[in-house]
């Protein structure tokens, strides 16, 4: 999904890949998130375990944010982790 910004740029909302993991990290690292980042492997996990899991990423395709939750798919959504 595109979205234009107020600064006439643009962004773009996709499904979270395998590929993305390392990137959103580094997101992690940049906000100082350390529990995260050390926590490499179980972060990893629940990232393929979510089953709500976007990335933002800019039209160069560098990644600059992310939401990931659970949702019981018919009332309740809870938000994990968002960044961007």
């Amino acid at each position: 999904m595109k979205i234009d910004l107020k600064n006439d740029s643009k962004v773009f909302i996709r499904p979270y890949e395998e590929r993305d993991f390392y990137k959103i990290q580094d997101l992690n690292k940049e906000e100082g998130w350390t529990d995260l980042v050390q926590n490499n492997l179980n972060t990893k996990k629940v990232w393929e375990n979510s089953n709500i899991s976007f990335v933002v990423e800019t039209k160069s395709e560098e990644l600059i944010g992310y939401i990931r939750g659970h949702t019981d798919k018919h009332v309740s959504l809870f938000i994990c982790e968002i960044n961007g």
